[in-house]
């Protein structure tokens, strides 16, 4: 009798325990479906963020005076490198996606009807490395025969083990990119905005001619003589940054040298012309975001 008793309480106790499973797989699942809407709806989400209809670039440089709408149509490239936006204008051919390994790095496109490439780099990638790179704020001297050059090591090393050798492919896959007619944009945000730097010098160093950037969120990248060092390499460079970015706060402009208390490690900007502008979201990541960076540009627009 007991083990009769015993069996039919184990029953009741299954028995109860699978309505409760099946009420939180079903609670779960109505969870999930409003994020798996939002993400579907992200194109709708940048369109009518962007609310612009963005078009090339086509005019002469001009270091000192930038267009907010160009601004916009790069941020859109940069969400392109992640499939949420379609706001590409029909003037301009996907090229390629260049990754390493899983992790993406760059997209290339190219104008149909002017003489211009646009390279926009990705920025810090989960699991790659790039976190933990990124912390090592020693000033390094990288070029032999530039020794005065001091540049971030953790960043120079993410561009070196990881970015060069996939700027490196591109460029031999396309190498009429370098041809002297050819004007090259290069875009990035956060650590995308430091490789698109050190692409700028290098790809000046393969001999291209027009080489312009934009970009957004970066961090200080290496001393005076290093940012001279990648202005020069540009017909013209405009870096946007939020004030209330911490990223954009990093390194801090002078950090601690801990064999000589008395010195320290400058570190500047790169940037012909470095704009700082202030939107505060209340949140580190969101200050921080390409959302955050759309609205000033916005912002920009309306009082351009």
């Amino acid at each position: 009798m007991k083990q009769k008793y015993i069996i039919a309480i184990l029953t009741v106790v299954i028995i109860i325990l699978s309505i409760i499973l099946i009420v939180i797989s079903t609670a779960s699942c109505s969870m999930v479906s409003p994020v798996l809407s939002s993400m579907r709806n992200r194109d709708s989400y940048w369109k009518y963020e962007f609310k612009q209809n963005l078009k090339e670039p086509n005019r002469d440089p001009n270091p000192n005076e930038y267009d907010p709408k160009d601004c916009l149509l790069f941020l859109d490239l940069h969400h392109r490198l992640y499939k949420f936006s379609e706001l590409v204008p029909d003037t301009m051919i996907h090229i390629g996606t260049f990754n390493n390994g899983p992790f993406l790095r760059l997209r290339v496109w190219k104008s149909k009807q002017y003489h211009q490439y646009y390279i926009v780099f990705g920025g810090c990638a989960p699991k790659s490395g790039d976190d933990r790179r990124c912390t090592h704020y020693n000033l390094i001297s990288p070029y032999e025969d530039e020794p005065n050059i001091k540049v971030h090591q953790g960043f120079y090393e993410c561009f070196e083990e990881d970015y060069k050798i996939v700027l490196e492919n591109f460029v031999e896959q396309y190498p009429d990119v370098l041809d002297n007619k050819n004007t090259i944009y290069l875009a990035g945000q956060s650590l995308g905005s430091i490789q698109a730097m050190f692409s700028a010098i290098y790809l000046k160093g393969k001999g291209a001619n027009d080489i312009r950037m934009f970009t957004f969120a970066s961090s200080r990248i290496g001393n005076i003589e290093m940012v001279n060092k990648i202005n020069n390499a540009c017909t013209e460079y405009f870096n946007f940054l939020n004030t209330e970015d911490l990223f954009c706060n990093m390194p801090m402009a002078i950090m601690p040298h801990y064999r000589h208390q008395s010195r320290g490690l400058g570190y500047y900007h790169a940037g012909i012309k470095v704009i700082w502008l202030t939107m505060n979201e209340e949140s580190i990541c969101a200050n921080h975001s390409t959302k955050t960076y759309i609205k000033l540009m916005n912002k920009e627009l309306e009082n351009h």
